[in-house]
């Protein structure tokens, strides 16, 4: 479970840096990891993590929405609507 996050590193810090992203090889052998991605739309990665965790929060200790103020819940529930 570890190497697939050390994997994608060394790619993106080590391997792609040495070319560029618009190298030919890398974008056959990589190029599913970054070209659909638009440059526009740089924070929607930080939206999806803080969704997860939400989801990841509320799996892990249901109690955390029961803190007494619904609005909590609320915004919990809004992040994994998005």
């Amino acid at each position: 479970m570890l190497l697939v996050p050390l994997f994608y590193c060394w790619v993106f810090f080590v391997k792609i840096p040495k070319k560029g992203l618009k190298d030919n090889n890398n974008i056959k052998t990589y190029g599913f990891l970054y070209e659909r991605f638009l440059p526009e739309c740089y924070y929607w990665e930080l939206i999806e993590l803080g969704r997860k965790s939400a989801d990841a929060i509320q799996t892990w200790d249901p109690e955390m929405c029961r803190l007494g103020d619904p609005a909590f819940a609320r915004a919990l529930s809004g992040l994994r609507s998005c």
